[in-house]
């Protein structure tokens, strides 16, 4: 597992990182009910200097000079079940279901649009998913979409990976496999197909157009 940023701050960001890689340690060891402060934390910066007697005990766990930012786990984990608090994630379910509609209200679209956001990376984003998310039937949301908004949930996908899709190449950072990886294609051919065919351009084409 590793982390990256896409932000150069001359600022803070070694800090970040630190904080950062310990909270993704302590997410995998509650995941796996292991103890985290066995795991080996990584980390690319260099070592502080001088390290003195008293604090070698403190970063006994921690490696500097890496060639990652992120923890090492053993590879038995990942054939083990993760443990998840059942009660706890309905919580926080509930908690995002209130957001979207504090921030969207009684706009089911843009709700929609919000849980795509987020799914795409993971490469889920059917519309079972997207409606088990918004505690959902699939055909109730289907059938919502259709009426209150004319479109169906295929439109709005299609729509909400153009929009990402075009602010990122206008933020020009990062690679155009790494852009169609966070919208959800396994393949870069297939996202330039989809692009083309949504504005006419390739990727490559439409950022050079678009940004100065």
């Amino acid at each position: 597992l590793t982390l990256s940023f896409d932000f150069d701050s001359p600022l803070g960001a070694d800090q970040l990182m630190q904080m950062s890689v310990g909270h993704l340690a302590a997410l995998v060891a509650q995941l796996m009910k292991a103890d985290r402060f066995g795991l080996t934390l990584h980390l690319k910066q260099p070592p502080p200097t001088p390290l003195e007697a008293s604090q070698q005990p403190i970063y006994r766990r921690v490696r500097f000079g890496e060639a990652f930012d992120g923890i090492n786990i053993e590879g038995r984990w990942l054939d083990s079940p993760s443990h998840t608090n059942e009660a706890a994630l309905g919580e926080h379910l509930q908690s995002y279901l209130h957001q979207l509609e504090r921030r969207y209200p009684n706009n089911l679209e843009l709700h929609v649009k919000d849980v795509i956001g987020r799914l795409l990376p993971v490469g889920d984003c059917s519309v079972e998913q997207v409606a088990a998310t918004l505690n959902m039937h699939p055909r109730t949301l289907q059938a919502r979409l259709k009426k209150e908004h004319h479109k169906t949930y295929r439109e709005i996908l299609q729509d909400t990976r153009q929009g990402l899709a075009e602010r990122y190449l206008r933020q020009g950072s990062g690679s155009i496999t790494d852009l169609a990886l966070q919208l959800g294609y396994a393949e870069l051919a297939v996202f330039s197909r989809h692009f083309k065919r949504w504005s006419g351009m390739t990727p490559r084409e439409w950022q050079k157009q678009h940004t100065r």
